[in-house]
């Protein structure tokens, strides 16, 4: 018995452009994944920035979104969000980079209910923050 794709109605025909799509997102995942910004750091140098980044959570942003990064515990719809959950952990394991760069503007700008940083935050010191983050994640 064939195997049949039932997004496209039972159909063999275009399945194996499923296999080929998911292939090239995986590959495209591994070459992505070892590119974000601190891991290409000596250890050295990357566990010092997420120490500083640690120190820097804990003075600008844990009054917000919570020591654990669980957002605030008042809710509403201005209300800090989560830092740690599920969309993050899927785009930052496909898009490290792309990720890191958002968060770390995210920061710089605000938005939404969030104060801009950019002239408390450095942009290393964003980046660092980014990277803790997307430990945390």
């Amino acid at each position: 018995m064939k195997p049949t794709n039932r997004l496209l109605g039972g159909r063999t025909r275009g399945f194996w452009i499923w296999r080929v799509v998911a292939g090239a997102l995986a590959a495209l995942a591994t070459l992505i994944g070892s590119q974000h910004m601190l891991a290409s750091q000596p250890a050295a140098l990357r566990a010092e920035a997420l120490g500083r980044a640690e120190a820097l959570y804990a003075k600008n942003c844990q009054v917000c979104h919570g020591a654990r990064m669980e957002g605030a515990p008042y809710g509403g719809a201005n209300a800090p969000p989560p830092l740690v959950k599920p969309g993050f952990q899927v785009f930052f394991w496909l898009l490290p980079s792309a990720m890191e760069g958002w968060v770390g503007e995210q920061i710089a700008n605000g938005g939404n209910g969030m104060p801009p940083f950019t002239s408390l935050i450095s942009g290393p010191d964003r980046a660092a923050l980014a990277e803790l983050i997307h430990v945390r994640n």
